[in-house]
């Protein structure tokens, strides 16, 4: 794994913070107070479980024949936001706060929220679930491993060539890694 360039893995950064520079000539004491804060590298750092975020898409089609036409980015961005919206809505990941009802005009304020995080995030999320599964692939094969070496060694035999469990075992893996989707290797 590449070495993080902002943090070199140590998934915390300092800052300093700037304050007022305060010129007195009264002989008082200063206060000493921290000159910096530690934040989580932006790069590399968990900054939300994967268990916490929810990935909404939309699919749908469109007519290549105005593929052409000034606007037409804009209409199918603005068609696929229509959906992601009501997609996101049936979730129930909008929150909905109003301000009281002004009795003089008749009407209330709404505001409506969505928490959202930016397409690089959900990659890394990706990367590490493909990560844990790549882990726990390699525990198993492991394991496998450890109880093959350990076959018929109670009883002096073995109905099966302990080279030849290793190898089906890596071919298992090997194969079950290149049937995983594109979009997830």
């Amino acid at each position: 794994m590449k070495c993080c360039e902002v943090c070199r893995e140590a998934r915390t950064i300092r800052l300093p913070l700037y304050r007022e520079a305060v010129v007195s000539f009264e002989a008082t004491v200063a206060k000493l107070e921290d000159s910096y804060r530690d934040y989580p590298c932006p790069e590399c750092a968990p900054s939300t479980s994967a268990d916490l975020v929810r990935v909404v898409e939309c699919h749908f089609q469109a007519d290549t024949r105005y593929e052409g036409d000034e606007g037409y980015r804009e209409h199918i961005v603005g068609h696929g936001v229509q959906i992601l919206a009501r997609e996101i809505e049936k979730a129930g990941l909008i929150r909905m706060q109003h301000a009281p009802a002004d009795s003089r005009e008749l009407k209330r304020g709404y505001r409506l929220s969505v928490g959202v995080v930016s397409p690089k995030v959900v990659t890394k999320l990706d990367e590490q679930r493909i990560a844990a599964e790549d882990a726990f692939a390699k525990l198993v094969v492991e394991t496998a491993y450890y109880q093959i070496d350990n076959w018929g060694s109670h009883y002096g035999h073995a109905d099966i060539l302990k080279s030849d469990a290793k190898h089906m075992v890596s071919d298992a893996l090997r194969i079950a890694k290149e049937q995983r989707p594109k979009a997830f290797r």
